[in-house]
């Protein structure tokens, strides 16, 4: 996924099935271009879904941008398929099962900490 064409602008996902579709006409608004972008930090080093004290460092930091274009309410859902989308975009070649069980991991951890960010915002 996440493949600009140049005339309209829109991303391109490839759903689980190799088929290529318009993110924008699955109903994804242009916050998930946002979250996409602000994850990208994180997933473009293939070492991304290890626990390894700089891919987790990277995962924060890439949290923050996310937060800042989008606010901390973001759902597990909303950013398992943006990181569903970044591993197609660096054709990254994982076991799905495998691949499910890390993505939901790490977007169940980012809806987690977006809500400790939203409970504590004006403390």
């Amino acid at each position: 996924m996440a493949q600009k064409n140049k005339k309209t602008g829109w991303l391109k996902a490839i759903a689980r099935d190799n088929v290529e579709i318009p993110v924008r006409s699955m109903g994804v608004s242009m916050q998930h271009e946002k979250i996409i972008d602000g994850l990208r930090s994180w997933m473009r080093v293939r070492t991304w879904d290890t626990l390894h004290p700089l891919d987790q460092e990277r995962f924060h930091h890439a949290l923050k941008n996310v937060f800042d274009e989008c606010g901390p309410s973001v759902s597990n859902e909303e950013f398992e398929f943006a990181m569903r989308a970044l591993t197609v975009e660096f054709k990254y070649k994982y076991q799905e099962e495998y691949l499910s069980e890390r993505l939901g991991y790490y977007a169940q951890l980012a809806e987690k900490i977006g809500a400790y960010v939203f409970d504590n915002r004006n403390r």
